[in-house]
């Protein structure tokens, strides 16, 4: 069962993931994609969750004995996901969106 409790476990992970991850990497996220500074934030944001999406089917699809790269858990994309649609979230309001 789902409870409220383990909603926030999941909830306090990923913020903290994306914590660690912010400050390893600053704020890749807001910034434009070195190689195509065109790009706007949401436009980049859409292609790294369809990469994202695409890994996630391949996953549901696959049987894990049959994967090569072993270490990209099912947990650890929907985690990505859910971070950047959270990130998609918080960035609301630039390029003139409102909340």
């Amino acid at each position: 069962m789902i409870t409220p409790e383990k909603i926030q476990k999941q909830c306090d992970l990923l913020a903290d993931l994306l914590k660690k991850k912010n400050a390893d990497y600053g704020d890749s996220f807001s910034e434009r994609p070195y190689l195509l500074p065109n790009v706007t934030t949401n436009t980049s944001a859409y292609i790294r969750l369809s990469d994202k999406f695409k890994r996630l089917r391949t996953l549901l699809n696959s049987e894990e004995q049959d994967r090569r790269v072993l270490d990209e858990s099912l947990e650890d994309t929907l985690r990505d996901v859910a971070g950047y649609c959270l990130l998609l979230l918080a960035d609301c309001g630039k390029e003139g969106k409102k909340e």
